[in-house]
């Protein structure tokens, strides 16, 4: 136990903790463990019934993040989950000793079915809407590479070098937020650490070899654009936020490039993370080093209409279900995925007065990770499905029970898996039993 802090140790207990009630928490937890840690995930749209079993195939977008000199992967995985027609298959299954198993966690879940070299770790990945095997991803040397994944191997060989169909220049830092138009077929929005957001149009932009430069770049930020995404359903419109704690909203008609048409100081600390609804125009969110969630109305940014407390860590990642638009998830430093139904923002004050600790539009807590969380992405072909990467080379797929979900009741308690979570010193050493090895079990 010397030499493995505290903090560690109540990391593995509450994993364990987690582990042991999956099956009453969830419809299924699909889990597998990397080789490398990945900053990036996104389902890709279509999924099919497997031939002869009860589940569904469907892909997903990866990433690594290796040391030294070992070779980067763009990676796209195969995910099986399973056919909710099968009720029987999400039921948990009681063993001799006591301890309640899923059929589920029989099933071979998770495979890497293509890796594309790629030039130093994949800071980010998001596949195009109408297309998605053109697939861009940000890299650290600044430069968005764009690849179409229905060229390349499955595999690379040895000796084969990355190669992008486009090189997207502009940025002279690099970062991380990256967002498709998905109402207009090509355009590409980027924010980095330079204070830059560029805009590229792939489809018609002029190419020089394989690179592409920038058709507009927008530079009102102070400090590093740390994200980026357009409106929904105006496609003129995008939002971007950074370290200079401001939420702006861009309207590319504008021929000021320098000068958003609305801008508010959004946070007290770094903002992270934002994201429109996808079906109330007027919505957008923001995630922050400050731990909270901001709601903002974007027809009047001076006034934060409601802000989400419920992370313990910087919020590094936003997303609204596509499916329903007053869910939300997010992503933090806490270890924690916390999805909100922001349907119950009205029973905020009450539960206040009623000296409630938990608020009331916290749904779920998911607690399958044991580092910070790097990234989300709500699937598109599954209302409640999501999945989530994180720094200790985990990627889990999962969907809260149904139970949680479809319950009508005001008061619906918050499932987090954290029961009877340890006290200080009073767990086994990790050594023992890491998150790693128990999901090999």
């Amino acid at each position: 136990m010397s030499g493995v802090s505290v903090g560690k140790r109540l990391y593995v207990e509450e994993y364990r903790i987690w582990k042991r009630n999956t099956p009453f928490l969830y419809d299924y937890v699909v889990s597998k463990a990397l080789e490398w840690p990945s900053l990036t995930c996104e389902w890709l749209p279509g999924r099919s019934k497997v031939t002869g079993t009860d589940y569904f195939a469907q892909s997903i977008l990866l990433g690594t993040h290796t040391t030294g000199n070992e070779q980067n992967y763009l990676m796209i995985a195969d995910v099986r989950s399973p056919d909710y027609v099968d009720e029987d298959a999400a039921e948990p299954q009681g063993e001799a000793d006591g301890t309640v198993k899923s059929k589920l966690q029989e099933v071979e879940k998770v495979s890497i079915v293509q890796k594309i070299n790629h030039e130093g770790e994949v800071n980010r990945a998001r596949a195009m809407p109408q297309n998605c095997f053109l697939v861009a991803t940000k890299s650290p040397n600044g430069q968005v590479l764009v690849f179409d994944t229905s060229r390349h191997m499955l595999k690379p060989s040895i000796a084969e070098t990355c190669s992008p169909q486009l090189r997207l220049g502009g940025h002279k830092k690099e970062g991380y937020g990256i967002c498709w138009n998905k109402r207009t077929e090509g355009q590409l929005l980027s924010g980095s650490d330079d204070a830059l957001i560029c805009m590229w149009d792939i489809a018609h932009g002029k190419k020089v070899g394989d690179v592409i430069d920038p058709a507009r770049v927008f530079s009102g930020h102070q400090q590093a654009v740390q994200d980026v995404a357009w409106h929904y359903n105006q496609p003129q419109i995008f939002g971007s936020v950074g370290d200079d704690k401001k939420l702006m909203l861009w309207d590319m008609r504008s021929p000021d490039r320098s000068r958003p048409f609305s801008s508010v100081r959004a946070h007290e600390q770094e903002v992270n993370c934002l994201a429109f609804n996808p079906e109330v125009d007027s919505a957008v969110v923001t995630g922050s080093t400050d731990s909270t969630i901001a709601l903002w109305d974007i027809r009047s940014l001076h006034k934060c209409l409601h802000t989400l407390k419920g992370h313990e860590g910087d919020v590094f990642q936003v997303a609204f279900s596509p499916k329903s638009a007053g869910i939300l998830a997010s992503a933090s430093a806490d270890r924690r995925v916390m999805v909100w139904n922001l349907g119950k923002i009205q029973e905020n004050s009450k539960a206040s007065d009623a000296g409630d600790e938990l608020p009331p539009e916290l749904l779920f807590v998911h607690s399958g990770h044991t580092e910070k969380l790097n990234d989300i992405s709500w699937n598109p072909d599954d209302v409640w499905s999501l999945a989530s990467v994180a720094e200790d080379n985990i990627v889990q797929c999962w969907s809260p029970g149904s139970h949680i979900t479809n319950a009508d009741e005001a008061d619906a308690q918050v499932a987090s898996g954290e029961h009877g979570k340890p006290k200080d010193g009073k767990t086994e050493d990790p050594k023992e039993e890491t998150p790693e090895k128990m999901d090999e079990k």
